[in-house]
């Protein structure tokens, strides 16, 4: 059943959760209990002692952040229990506890309903319930949190990009008409990729629409899912971008719902983000948001175990994200039609550059999040060609520009340490990115992003997982730390060691960039620790010089050629995020727009 919000004169800001076993197992994320509670689907049996704690990630009430954004002035919860407890209500700060409320309820057969009202000027606060039962067999069945303020109208359009995962497509399809029936209140745009997925493949649900997209990577699939939201005619106010491969518990939707229609008129354009929780530890945050500081990006909040109360208050005093990733982001719909549309940067970058270019202001709600799979499991060398010409482009249009001597020199000391560490096909796209950035919007408004993509992975090392290379190759060792003492000198005159002939085959860590853990190694293997996958490397002096003589090549393009680049991508930047650019894509090659 679709919830429903409104109480009469007052509004539900969302209900207590029970843990969902179809989408994740992580219990400690909704109550805290001990040993004398039974946990069911819908209900929590409690032995006489026992006590059950709702100061979670999902089920507090982050006070502080309603009274700051919304207009509000009061929050109530409400529990329903059958039997003898002893309930409080509870205000937990930095500075610690504070029971607002302390009292015994009874009921017989029937719901009792406990509730108290809160208000606080704490900077990072949250209100919970805390049940004790005084009898054997006392159930606890819910409860919800409300306030007297009146809401706006929220519609919200959940925008998908996929590619060949029907299987995660279909189980949140599944998942969210289960929860939100035909309630016109959401609605679920899938944009595929792939052309592979079929209607008859989803629930029959009409706020479910699928549409075949050319594949033109995440930029494109979203691109497809805003613009078919914005033609649909309906008033939705906010787009939720989310990607394909997620687990998400659609029923924090009520939650991010009513603090969007409850927010005060200077914050109307607020974006929220949901926080990015590692699949295989499911309560562990990878990352609420992120920072774009000096060229580089900085998680929040990282690898913080979201079952500790004390890190959610934490997290809720954390520094305001410049961007969130596309992985569960809300933005509202006046923003993106004064933004426009995203670049077609293909992947990676995309969310960084739209967020800038907005300058927009950004809250990670507590109780908002999906579980994805950890972001080093997925890493592949070819990322890096997308990483490094869309993060070009966006510090260009950013005006977050070095000087041309600095760029020369992190381009040439970049490729120079991934040749010496033999990684020559990821030091050959580093390249091309520099030279596809040098070519200006041109190259970013004609270029095939869907066959490109094909030519960039062509000729990329196949990995294959560590026990097959253990299979393959004798003598390997750890890459030895105590060679780090080699001198950069010794490494550039020698190539790394290029004619010293070691026999074992040191074992390194593909996302580390320490040329002295290569030297003189004829082989490496070169493994994701994530994945438990890799690849083995074959030294090789002639792409080491043809790479290093290109790299000089290229500087010398960087000279003449990189304010002209970044000028024209500036010049361009409306017609490359409008709808017209966009419908033209879509069409492009007998694609089609529904």
């Amino acid at each position: 059943m679709p919830y429903q919000r409104n109480l009469g004169i007052e509004l539900k800001i969302s209900d207590i959760l029970f843990p969902d076993s179809k989408i994740a197992d992580a219990e400690k994320l909704y109550f805290h209990t001990d040993n004398k509670c039974i946990c069911g689907d819908n209900n929590i049996i409690m032995k006489r002692g026992a006590m059950l704690s709702l100061d979670t990630y999902f089920n507090s009430m982050p006070v502080s952040q309603y009274l700051e954004y919304t207009d509000i002035t009061d929050i109530s919860v409400n529990v329903k229990t059958r039997g003898h407890f002893r309930a409080e209500t509870v205000l937990l700060s930095q500075e610690g506890e504070q029971i607002l409320k302390s009292t015994e309820i009874f009921s017989d057969g029937e719901s009792g309903i406990f509730n108290d009202t809160v208000n606080t000027e704490k900077s990072a606060a949250i209100l919970f319930a805390r049940l004790t039962a005084l009898d054997d067999n006392c159930i606890f069945e819910g409860g919800f949190y409300k306030t007297s303020a009146s809401g706006g109208n929220i519609r919200i359009a959940i925008a998908v990009c996929t590619y060949k995962r029907e299987e995660y497509i279909i189980r949140n399809a599944l998942n969210f008409s289960r929860i939100f029936g035909n309630s016109d209140s959401v609605s679920y745009f899938i944009a595929d990729n792939a052309c592979t997925l079929e209607k008859n493949n989803l629930p029959e649900n009409d706020n479910i629409h699928l549409f075949h997209n050319r594949n033109l990577g995440g930029s494109g699939g979203f691109s497809r899912g805003i613009y078919e939201i914005l033609q649909s005619g309906e008033d939705y106010t906010h787009i939720i971008l989310t990607d394909d491969d997620i687990n998400i518990d659609w029923r924090v939707l009520e939650k991010l719902s009513s603090f969007l229609s409850l927010l005060k008129p200077e914050f109307s354009e607020l974006c929220a983000g949901g926080g990015m929780f590692d699949r295989d530890c499911q309560c562990v945050q990878y990352e609420a948001g992120a920072l774009c500081r000096n060229r580089s990006l900085e998680g929040i909040e990282m690898n913080l175990d979201m079952s500790d109360r004390n890190n959610i208050l934490r997290a809720m005093s954390a520094e305001k994200p410049d961007y969130c990733g596309w992985w569960c982001c809300c933005m509202p719909v006046s923003m993106i039609r004064k933004n426009g549309f995203p670049l077609p940067l293909f992947i990676k970058f995309d969310d960084v550059e739209y967020a800038l270019r907005g300058k927009m202001n950004f809250i990670m709600p507590v109780g908002i999040c999906v579980w994805h799979e950890n972001f080093e499991k997925k890493y592949q060398p070819l990322l890096e060609y997308y990483i490094t010409r869309n993060s070009l482009i966006t510090y260009s249009l950013e005006n977050d520009t070095l000087p041309l001597k600095t760029i020369i020199r992190n381009f040439m000391s970049t490729i120079s340490g991934l040749v010496f560490m033999q990684r020559y096909k990821t030091a050959d796209i580093i390249i091309k990115a520099y030279e596809d950035y040098l070519k200006g919007a041109e190259f970013l408004e004609n270029n095939d992003e869907e066959k490109y993509h094909k030519i960039l992975g062509s000729g990329m090392p196949r990995e294959i997982s560590l026990d097959e290379i253990y299979k393959k190759e004798k003598n390997i060792v750890c890459g030895n730390a105590e060679q780090c003492h080699i001198s950069r000198f010794k490494k550039y005159l020698t190539l790394n060691g290029m004619f010293v002939s070691k026999k074992e085959i040191p074992l390194l860590n593909i996302r580390q960039y320490r040329t002295e853990l290569c030297y003189g190694y004829k082989k490496t293997i070169q493994y994701n620790p994530k994945s438990n996958t890799g690849y083995i490397t074959q030294r090789s002096f002639f792409k080491t010089l043809a790479l290093l003589m290109r790299t000089i090549a290229v500087s010398a393009e960087i000279a003449f050629k990189y304010h002209k680049a970044e000028q024209s991508y500036k010049n361009n930047l409306k017609e490359l995020t409008s709808a017209d650019m966009w419908k033209k894509r879509f069409e492009k090659n007998g694609g089609a727009v529904c």
